[in-house]
Parts: structure tokens; C-alpha cells; sequence
């Protein structure tokens, strides 16, 4: 997964929040709603913000 990607689901994800748009993630280890932290969901440490 790129970094780049995991960005526009995070943005996408603070869009949907404020809009009430519950987001579902389905994947061979289970099932999670409106995940705080889409790294944590794929198994990638967090990306470090570009300064």
C-alpha cells in the first residue's frame, strides 16, 4: 500500500465523518467500522509527516 493512498483515505475518512458517512472495512481478519487509523488497519506503521 502506498503512502500516498493512505492519505486520501484518511481525508477522505475526516470528509466522511463530518457528513455521518459510516465507512466498512471488510478483510479476511474481520470487519471495522469507521477506523481510526487506516495504517493500523493495513499493518503499516504510520507515515511521518513531511516537514
Amino acid at each position: 500500500m502506498n503512502y500516498d493512498v493512505l492519505e486520501i483515505l484518511e481525508d477522505f475518512s475526516a470528509k466522511a465523518k463530518e457528513r455521518n458517512i459510516r465507512i466498512k472495512l471488510i478483510s479476511p481478519t474481520g470487519v471495522v467500522e469507521n477506523p481510526e487509523k487506516y495504517s493500523l488497519f493495513f499493518g503499516l506503521p504510520a507515515p511521518v509527516p513531511a516537514h
